[in-house]
């Protein structure tokens, strides 16, 4: 699969769960939410919350000597999918909004349950779980087996690939990750992060702002991944 075909794939697909799953929640208003503002644990518990626009982070919190980034959500996804099946899903954790402008839905449970007996919101919800599922066990797998580097490296390749947006011979994201939030994806430290992005970007593989993240050889970037694995 040619990396042109597999970003236009990957994209369609997102798109579709995206609007598939915002056409059942139409008549579900949504709330502002600035950044830094903060959804506690009951937010989590009663209803399920879907990202409508921008980007927020699950915070963990239940061991008092320890306070951890959980994970990233972005538009188009429910943010604590769990709770449908388990209330204790999110039990000591926190949503942090990161984008100004972002928009939440709440759902009740009672909505969500009468949403799961038709089909193919069913597929969605299966689907969605099966992804994050898949995402869960893919990072074990790198932590594991790669190194910090190549972790890296790797979520920038599946970063190309997942939301990059083809603009001539260049891939560009808007509004990337910082570098915090690669680090964490990563499992590395920040220092680690901003020493590779330097690296790339002395190189010209890639350049990266706070606005965007352009990726500028791909087959370079493939090269460097598959010589540090």
């Amino acid at each position: 699969m040619s990396f042109s075909y597999e970003l236009t794939y990957r994209k369609k697909n997102s798109l579709t769960k995206e609007k598939s799953i915002s056409l059942y929640l139409t008549n579900t208003p949504g709330k502002p939410y600035k950044k830094g503002m903060i959804l506690e644990e009951s937010d989590l518990v009663n209803s399920l919350l879907f990202l409508d626009k921008g980007k927020v982070s699950i915070i963990n919190q239940e061991h008092k000597d320890l306070c951890y980034q959980e994970r990233f959500v972005n538009t188009g996804d429910f943010i604590n999918l769990e709770t449908a099946f388990s209330k204790d899903a999110y039990k000591g954790c926190y949503v942090l909004v990161e984008t100004s402008n972002t928009t939440i839905k709440k759902v009740s449970l009672d909505k969500i349950n009468s949403l799961l007996n038709d089909p193919s919101f069913n597929r969605i919800i299966l689907q969605s779980l099966a992804d994050q599922t898949r995402q869960n066990q893919k990072k074990a797998n790198q932590l594991r087996f790669m190194s910090s580097r190549s972790r890296i490296l790797q979520y920038l390749w599946d970063l190309a690939n997942r939301k990059g947006k083809k603009v001539g011979f260049e891939v560009v994201i808007d509004f990337p990750p910082t570098q915090l939030e690669i680090s964490i994806a990563a499992g590395t430290a920040r220092q680690t992060a901003t020493t590779n992005l330097l690296e790339l970007r002395k190189n010209k593989i890639i350049h990266y702002n706070r606005r965007s993240l352009i990726f500028r050889d791909l087959d370079k970037l493939k090269q460097i991944l598959d010589e540090s694995r």
